[in-house]
């Protein structure tokens, strides 16, 4: 009876070891099909899903791996990494959220950019750990750090991906991009510090962001400035004045009289905030 049961145990194995090899072969034929049948672009409309594309979505979680480690690099193939990004959302949660966010140091020509609206689109799942991390290692301005040019892409993504799905436990790390070197990532950062806030109702703000975005008011950016004053009236409910997009970008050419009335507003209340 012992040798039966062995006997069955091993047939069933290598019949269970079989149709695996089957599926995977199956789905590198799919992948390989992908190349050529590529994402069907239209004019006047969405884009629709090649035969291809709707196969391996109907493969399901199996066809994960293979479509990502055929992302290419070639600058030639934006359409094809296009068509696998496409792809991969469209499996649903069929693909862990955190395979998106992995994809946005991918140095993939579009695949950055479709990592981070698949990120957007999944405000459900607790990613902000991951962004968190993201945002921070590919910092060129960090000190010390070797990171190359091109990842500030994926910098700025992980900033606006943090603004839409991240939790409000990111306005620590976003209060310090704040101050950033980087005219742009100190654009995006109060941007999404004001998602946070609004999205999830955050009632007491860090001190330390309130101070900064005052401290932005006097910018040398004029879109800082004008970014930094609407940030804070929205976020505090109070409107004390605009500052013009139009202004020098010499350091002094600031509305004095608008970051008074902050300051001023700021040491009434800043015992409302957290630090």
């Amino acid at each position: 009876m012992k040798t039966k049961m062995s006997g069955y145990a091993l047939v069933t194995f290598l019949v269970a070891l079989l149709c695996a090899g089957c599926s995977t072969w199956r789905i590198n034929r799919m992948v390989k099909q992908l190349k050529k049948d590529q994402i069907i672009v239209v004019e006047d409309g969405p884009n629709k899903l090649s035969p291809a594309m709707e196969q391996l979505v109907a493969a399901g979680a199996g066809a994960v791996d293979p479509l990502v480690r055929s992302l290419r690099t070639d600058d030639s193939d934006l359409r094809y990494n296009i068509s696998v990004m496409v792809t991969l959302d469209a499996m649903g949660p069929e693909v862990p959220p955190k395979t998106f966010v992995k994809l946005l140091t991918h140095p993939g020509l579009g695949v950055p950019g479709c990592a981070a609206d698949a990120v957007k689109a999944r405000p459900e799942a607790d990613l902000t750990d991951l962004l968190l991390g993201v945002m921070t290692s590919t910092d060129s301005a960090q000190p010390g750090s070797k990171v190359p040019e091109p990842n500030e892409t994926a910098f700025r993504h992980a900033i606006d991906c943090l603004g839409l799905v991240g939790t409000p436990s990111a306005l620590g790390g976003l209060a310090g991009m704040i101050d950033h070197p980087d005219s742009q990532a100190r654009e995006r950062s109060m941007q999404a510090v004001r998602e946070i806030v609004l999205r999830r109702e955050v009632g007491k703000i860090p001190l330390k962001i309130i101070d900064r975005l005052i401290r932005n008011l006097s910018d040398s950016k004029p879109r800082v400035r004008c970014v930094a004053s609407m940030v804070l009236t929205d976020i505090t409910g109070e409107k004390l004045g605009t500052l013009s997009p139009v202004k020098s970008d010499s350091p002094l050419a600031t509305d004095i009289e608008t970051r008074q009335r902050w300051e001023s507003w700021w040491a009434r209340n800043r015992g409302g905030h957290d630090r």
